[in-house]
C-alpha cells in the first residue's frame, strides 16, 4: 500500500461531490464522520485505493488510478467514506 499519499483531501473532497450531495452543506462532513464511525475498522472488507491523481511510492506514476475493492450490497456511504479515510 501507499507510504506517500498526494492528495488525501483531495479524494475526500472528490468523493463528497460525486456520492454524498457536494460540500455545499459543511455539515455534510459531520454527518459522513458519525457514519463511519459505526463501521468497524477495516470497513468490513472494503478497500479503497485513493490515488485519483497518481501515486508517488515506490515509484512515480502518473497513470495510477483510484478504485474500491471488495464491494458488498450491504456496505453503506459510512463504509465507502471510512474505507477512502483508512
Amino acid at each position: 500500500l501507499e507510504a506517500v499519499q498526494r492528495a488525501g483531501v483531495y479524494f475526500v473532497n472528490w468523493f463528497v461531490d460525486m456520492f454524498a450531495g457536494g460540500r455545499s452543506d459543511p455539515a455534510i462532513f459531520d454527518r459522513l464522520e458519525r457514519e463511519a464511525a459505526t463501521v468497524p475498522i477495516g470497513s468490513d472488507g472494503l478497500l479503497a485505493g485513493t490515488t485519483l491523481v497518481g501515486c508517488m511510492d515506490p515509484h512515480w506514476d502518473p497513470s495510477a488510478r483510484a478504485s474500491f475493492i471488495g464491494m458488498h450490497p450491504s456496505h453503506t456511504l459510512g463504509h465507502f467514506y471510512r474505507a477512502g479515510l483508512e
